[in-house]
């Protein structure tokens, strides 16, 4: 299990340390570590899965062109769909698609 330091460097990394995140992307990150730190899920898939939740919802700002402190809380199937065949396409490995998938699978199915 972590220790309490590595938790805080976990939540320090997507919560302080990156004041470029909208306000409610860094508290559901903050919320989604919670939860994966109550789940005993290790720091490395937590980062992972954090790294993954984070790189979708701004990439689904890119692609929408929304204001940073705008919040869209609802995300459709096309729109994870749209971003894996994406991620396919441009050369990364299914593995890489699949575990981004399980990340937002556990955000949203939680």
């Amino acid at each position: 299990m972590d220790s309490p330091a590595g938790r805080f460097h976990v939540q320090a990394m997507y919560t302080n340390a990156c004041p470029e995140l909208p306000a409610w992307l860094r508290s559901l990150l903050k919320r989604m570590d919670e939860e994966m730190v109550l789940g005993a899920y290790t720091r490395e898939s937590r980062r992972a899965y954090s790294a993954h939740v984070r790189r979708f919802y701004l990439d689904r700002q890119a692609q929408r062109g929304s204001e940073k402190s705008e919040v869209e809380p609802v995300v459709t199937s096309q729109e994870v769909r749209n971003w894996l065949l994406r991620m396919i396409r441009e050369g990364k490995s299914y593995s890489y698609a699949n575990q981004a998938l399980s990340a937002l699978r556990f955000l949203h199915l939680r």
